[in-house]
């Protein structure tokens, strides 16, 4: 890999460490974005010497509750460090033994969502000490683990802004939405009590079909043999008014 590459070279020629030294930031320090499918697990590996000191950082950005498994384990398979259902970890150790160090993303807890991980790794390789070292190459070493440091925050706050971002946006569209039923309720129940109110106080009209008319004792009355009842229209419907031999009202049929 390419930080072993760079730690042959720091031994064999001191003279380029401080230019290689200044690299180690650009050759450690990269950022990778993962998508960890339900019910599977995502792992990967570093090949590490003894005293080698590795960081490892990372943030769920997206799916289901922003929450993820993972582990990591030396070369012999005994846990370093494991965390259950965390939206993010960081994690600094230094090697006690050669080889493979692996570490993984389980996304096991899931069966339907997907979860999109971006995680950083990097190193600082630590070389034999050397007599004839110049002092600024030493501070040089300091400064690409500083540096490294605060790349790495960088990246945590990115991830962090994009997470807040989808968040901020998401709520936008659903409050949106809320308002635009909100203002169609408003509109029909306003339209409704338009109508009702109208009808409330629309005048009634009832039409009466007059009756023959004969001379009673000086004065004209209805005619109720020929006619005993009134025919009227009463809301729209067809109705009968009988009447007794006087000509009054005495019952109201439909």
């Amino acid at each position: 890999m390419a930080l072993n590459t760079l730690r042959r070279l720091l031994r064999k020629n001191s003279r380029t460490t401080p230019f290689l030294c200044s690299l180690l930031l650009w050759v450690g320090a990269l950022s990778h974005t993962i998508d960890v499918q339900p019910g599977q697990v995502s792992c990967f590996f570093e090949d590490l010497h003894v005293d080698d000191k590795m960081t490892i950082t990372f943030q769920v950005g997206g799916g289901g509750h922003l929450d993820i498994d993972f582990w990591l384990n030396d070369p012999a398979g005994t846990h370093l460090w494991n965390v259950v259902k965390r939206d993010t970890g960081t994690f600094t150790f230094t090697a006690t033994q050669g080889g493979k160090h692996e570490y993984c993303f389980s996304n096991a807890m899931s069966t339907v969502s997907s979860k999109t991980v971006s995680f950083n790794v990097y190193g600082v390789m630590w070389v034999v000490d050397d007599a004839h070292m110049a002092p600024i190459e030493l501070e040089i070493k300091h400064l690409a683990s500083a540096l490294e440091a605060v790349k790495e925050e960088q990246q945590y706050i990115v991830v962090r802004e994009k997470l807040h971002r989808n968040t901020a946006e998401s709520t936008n569209d659903r409050v949106k939405w809320w308002s635009l039923v909100q203002t169609a309720m408003v509109l029909g129940v306003t339209a409704w009590q338009v109508f009702y109110l109208k009808r409330f106080f629309e005048v009634k009209r009832v039409s009466l079909n007059p009756l023959p008319l004969f001379v009673r004792d000086g004065m004209e009355v209805a005619d109720t043999a020929q006619s005993p009842g009134l025919a009227i229209q009463l809301d729209g419907r067809a109705a009968i008014l009988q009447l007794d031999n006087m000509g009054s009202a005495v019952k109201l049929m439909h």
